[in-house]
């Protein structure tokens, strides 16, 4: 028996790929869930300064910037920070349990997704050797486009609440540990500062709606991931097994998987003693560089979509020589590295490289467009979220919160200032 007759390299580059990039957004989350809850906090230190990394403030003592309006509103919002405070002081039985029902979140969404594409798939498949009609591949294009489109949405906002961790560590924990806390604790009535009166059912009822964006964030992007990249990798398995022996295919596929979990997997299995900053900024690199990719991916999906509807079915099939894509409107088409499955001018490696920055051997005006038009997105937004927190100024122009930052830095150098003058009449008058 030949090599070839059990090992496909083509279905393994397929598995490889799909397995590579839902298993690098699912150790992604993982990694993020240990930052925010360490499973063994370290015990406490008596200091007099405050730490500058520490995860959740203390309301009674952390310095409060706010305007006059937030402070008279301060006891309002001190029920969440209490709860959050509750559950660092718990044991650690009760942090374990936190992370496991995070953890099954992300799994659960990966493993319906999983199960979504393969029974999706298996449709499609049957239908397709039964009537010898693919019905996949008269819109799958559009599927595929669809599914890169809601994956680049969720990888930016993913991306996107990462970078804002290290600036907002305590609201995120709070929103992600409130998330997996019963609902009798947010519900129930507080104590003298707490939101009793007709101020605290809308802050409660607003933990409660943060709380189930929480969790599906945690479930909606593996889910989403997951089902993308297994209707690829069905389909594209059902399609060369009709050159191929299945026995080949299903060891190519099996070997890629493994390849590609394990890779995911050593990527990401020391992410936690990382500083977080480092995490979280590696993280989101390497999110945004999928989703960009996806982005495009997205759009040259939609776009080959209408060219095939315009020309016929047959384009797609028509390899990919002239009268395989369309001219207009067409940047270059290069003769190699064509991320494709079976292509001629491609092969594995050129697959990944689309799964992983969304390379392409065909560049149109939309997809160049969409990918820079995403990073504009990213950066637009990172200059917004930065000039809002007061953190930078934009054509001199500075947000209610920079004005604020710049009051207390006047203060705190005036009141510098005034303390260096006494203590210089101090040393005089000795």
């Amino acid at each position: 028996m030949a090599f070839a007759d059990i090992f496909s390299p083509v279905a393994f580059f397929i598995c490889l790929r799909e397995t590579l990039e839902a298993g690098i957004i699912i150790a992604v989350l993982l990694g993020f869930i240990n930052q925010i809850i360490p499973a063994t906090p370290p015990p406490p230190v008596p200091s007099s300064g405050r730490s500058s990394t520490e995860l959740l403030s203390d309301p009674d003592t952390a310095p409060d910037y706010g305007t006059p309006a937030d402070q008279s509103q301060q006891h309002h919002a001190l029920s969440p920070l209490r709860l959050s405070k509750r559950i660092q002081l718990g044991t650690s039985s009760e942090r374990d349990g936190m992370i496991r029902a995070m953890r099954w979140q992300i799994w659960t969404g990966a493993v319906l997704g999983g199960l979504g594409a393969a029974i999706v798939g298996a449709v499609f498949l049957f239908v397709f050797y039964t009537y010898t009609h693919d019905l996949w591949q008269d819109a799958e294009n559009l599927w595929e486009g669809g599914f890169c489109a809601i994956a680049s949405i969720l990888i930016l906002i993913m991306g996107l609440a990462f970078l804002r961790l290290p600036h907002a560590q305590t609201k995120w924990r709070l929103k992600l540990l409130s998330a997996y806390q019963a609902k009798s604790e947010l519900d129930q009535p507080e104590d003298a500062e707490g939101d009793e009166g007709e101020d605290g059912a809308p802050l409660r009822a607003k933990s409660r709606g943060r709380a189930k964006g929480g969790r599906m964030i945690l479930f909606g992007l593996p889910f989403v991931t997951v089902l993308r990249e297994g209707l690829e990798g069905v389909v594209f398995l059902g399609g060369i097994g009709l050159s191929e022996s299945p026995p080949a295919v299903a060891g190519g596929a099996l070997a890629g998987a493994l390849v590609g979990g394990t890779i995911a997997y050593l990527l990401f299995s020391s992410s936690a003693p990382l500083p977080l900053r480092t995490f979280t900024t590696s993280s989101t690199v390497l999110l945004f560089l999928i989703g960009a990719g996806l982005a495009s991916r997205a759009a040259y999906s939609l776009e080959r979509q209408y060219f095939i509807n315009g020309v016929g079915a047959a384009a797609a099939e028509s390899g990919s020589g002239p009268g395989s894509f369309r001219v207009d409107g067409n940047i270059w088409k290069l003769t190699y590295g064509n991320p494709e499955p079976g292509a001629e001018d491609g092969n594995g490696y050129w697959q990944l490289a689309q799964s992983l920055v969304g390379w392409n051997n065909v560049g149109t005006v939309w997809t160049v467009s969409t990918y820079i038009g995403y990073w504009l997105v990213i950066i637009l937004t990172l200059v917004t979220m930065k000039w809002k927190e007061g953190r930078a100024d934009v054509c001199g122009v500075k947000s209610q919160r920079g004005w604020q930052r710049e009051l207390v830095k006047r203060r705190a150098e005036r009141q510098e200032g005034e303390e260096e003058g006494l203590l210089g009449q101090t040393l005089d008058s000795d």
